[in-house]
Parts: C-alpha cells; structure tokens; sequence
C-alpha cells in the first residue's frame, strides 16, 4: 500500500508517528522533504526498510505557490496513493498541512489526521496547477 505523509514543520513524536502510519504496512511511504513530520516519516521509513520518494518544493523556481505545486504534483505522480496521513496539532492554523489534506480529499483519498479518519471541506484554491 502508498501512502503519503505531511504534517507540521515542528512535528516531532516520532513514536506515535510510527505506531500510525507503520499500521497499514505500506509498500511506499511519499513525503514532501520537510522538516518535521515529513523528515520524521522518511526516517520511519529506512527504519523499517520500506521505499519512499521525497518531493521537495521548489521554492526557488515557483515562489511562494513551490508548497501547493508540490502538493498537487505528488499526487498526481502517485494516483494509487490510498491513505494521506497527516500531522499537525493546530490544522486551522496550517497552511500547507490544511492544502494536502484538501488536496487528498479532493481526491478523494482516505485522510487521517493525527490518527483519526477526518472529513474536511477543501478551504484552498487549487490554481497553482
């Protein structure tokens, strides 16, 4: 199974992260390459020996819109995504956590935030791409 990871940028219970996402015994773990929760899933990944693919923004080429792109194209490169996890301890407050999981849902792909399934109506404009 792919799963894709994202979450917060000061995301740091590694523990908990693993005893989540390690439970649907993924093929694949996809991550976008920052710190916190997306570096925490690439480690849990070489820990249990699973393959993973790191998407990093590319801040310097799109500006402030690198994040989103990012987002949709991870997607997009990997339509048999079936869990997004995401981490965050304050998603109202996010702006890149708050636009994957929009994104995932968009997609309809199963989202579970911080351990729970959630259901979240996008919030965010998707014209970037």
């Amino acid at each position: 199974m792919k799963i894709l990871v994202c979450g917060d940028r000061k995301y740091i219970n590694k523990d908990y992260m693993r005893s989540i996402i390690l439970q649907s015994k993924p093929s694949m773990v996809i991550e976008g390459g920052a710190a916190g929760a997306d570096t925490l899933a690439k480690e849990i990944a070489q820990e249990a020996g699973v393959e993973y693919k790191e998407y990093p923004a590319q801040w310097n080429k799109h500006g402030k819109n690198a994040g989103p792109i990012r987002n949709q194209i991870m997607l997009n490169d990997n339509p048999d995504i079936e869990i997004v996890y995401a981490f965050h301890d304050h998603i109202s407050e996010s702006r890149g956590t708050k636009d994957m999981v929009a994104r995932a849902q968009k997609a309809h792909k199963i989202v579970i935030l911080n351990g729970i399934n959630i259901t979240m109506e996008p919030t965010t404009e998707h014209s970037a791409l």
